[in-house]
């Protein structure tokens, strides 16, 4: 199983860490395109990630970019197989729902 765990923090004395929040891509918000979801070896992987992504949304995991306050209001995953044309509109679904808020 992968495991997906978030790179090294950035250090307080990067110009991107000191930067806000708001104006550092980690304060935008963002989802995961989590692609072969038509192959059956990929949803335990599916479930691992979701599980990831709720722990960045609780609080319980660091978000992966290491930045303070950066975006973890509605971590998502977006399971889709392009390969067979299912789950892609859910992106344009997804992003329309985010540049509405």
């Amino acid at each position: 199983m992968k495991r997906f765990l978030p790179g090294p923090a950035p250090s307080p004395d990067d110009d991107d860490a000191a930067a806000s929040p708001v104006l550092h891509i980690a304060g935008k918000p963002w989802f995961v395109v989590a692609t072969k979801a038509h192959l059956p070896d990929t949803q335990a992987n599916f479930a691992a990630l979701r599980a990831y992504l709720a722990d960045i949304g609780a609080g319980a995991a660091p978000h992966p970019s290491g930045v303070a306050g950066a975006w973890t209001a509605d971590c998502a995953a977006i399971p889709v197989s392009a390969i067979r044309g299912q789950g892609v509109d859910r992106i344009v679904h997804w992003t329309l729902g985010l540049l509405g808020t």
